[in-house]
């Protein structure tokens, strides 16, 4: 028996070829290009560096705005020649006018009636002994001085530094000023009272009389003077209400009608200098930040 024969493909025919044994180079994923593959090296520079242009553009990407230092520069010159011009000039001139300088506790003068003051104390209360016979007088003295013990001011219906007592029947007012020393953890005080004769005693005026005269002990520890010229009118006055003396008569009524005035200034800016000029520089610095800002932003906005 014959075989048949083989057909054989014809000669310009390419032979099938079997796809597994196809280019491997571009089957096979694993060899890929291994130069895209390999990881980058962790010591790999950025080429835009920290600050370089990769950085802008993700700053960019990301919305953030890099931070402007235009308007704070501004504001530290604008301060800087503020505080060299005007603040250590209005400094100096505070320290001369006293404007630093503390009041109140720290302050240990007694101030007393100016001769002027006692002039005038003297010749109303004169007055007042035609009327009731009793001499009035007044004395203040500083219980801190331990080296004298004169009054710092005294006087009396019969002259300034007559002491009331020289009279037959008398009645003065006598306030004691003891203030502390700043050191010291002590409180300011003060004694006001009044002393008479014998036979006055027994009607003499109280603490609290003069308290309802506004001659309390708060307001000789405030102003002495003011306190010891107060006493000393009023003590002729609370005779009077006590029963021991009669009212002086009502002095008539002499010379021009009395005209309106415009009205009273305020002391407020005389009173308050210093704050006020403190307060314009700061105005003023605050201002000229705020234009210096505005027109920082206009520029960064054109330049955008």
């Amino acid at each position: 028996m014959t075989q048949p024969p083989h057909n054989k493909p014809p000669h310009g025919n390419q032979p099938h070829r079997n796809p597994q044994r196809s280019n491997p180079q571009r089957s096979n994923p694993q060899r890929s290009n291994p130069q895209k593959n390999r990881p980058q090296h962790s010591g790999q520079k950025n080429p835009g560096g920290p600050k370089g242009p990769g950085q802008k553009n993700q700053n960019q990407q990301n919305g953030a705005t890099p931070p402007k230092k235009g308007a704070g520069l501004g504001c530290a010159i604008v301060l800087g020649v503020f505080v060299l011009v005007i603040g250590l000039p209005v400094f100096f001139a505070g320290l001369d006018e006293g404007w630093f300088e503390s009041s109140g506790d720290s302050d240990m003068t007694i101030t007393t009636p100016t001769q002027q003051e006692a002039a005038d104390l003297v010749a109303q209360l004169a007055e007042a002994e035609k009327a009731h016979g009793i001499c009035y007088g007044w004395r203040l003295k500083d219980l801190n001085d331990h080296q004298s013990d004169e009054p710092l001011s005294q006087g009396s219906s019969r002259g300034v530094g007559v002491e009331a007592r020289t009279c037959e029947r008398w009645a003065q007012v006598e306030v004691d000023i003891d203030y502390a020393s700043p050191s010291s953890s002590l409180e300011d005080s003060a004694y006001v009272r009044v002393n008479t004769s014998t036979d006055l005693d027994p009607n003499a005026p109280s603490t609290v009389d003069l308290d309802r005269m506004g001659v309390s002990t708060q307001a000789a520890i405030d102003d002495p003077a003011a306190a010891v010229g107060m006493g000393a009118l009023a003590v002729p006055l609370l005779m009077v209400e006590a029963g021991v003396a009669e009212a002086l008569p009502l002095p008539e009524a002499t010379g021009a009608p009395a005209t309106a005035i415009s009205r009273p200034g305020s002391d407020f800016a005389s009173n308050n200098s210093g704050s006020l000029i403190a307060l314009g520089i700061i105005g003023g610095i605050t201002v000229l930040c705020l234009i210096i800002g505005i027109i920082v932003r206009k520029r960064a906005g054109k330049a955008r």
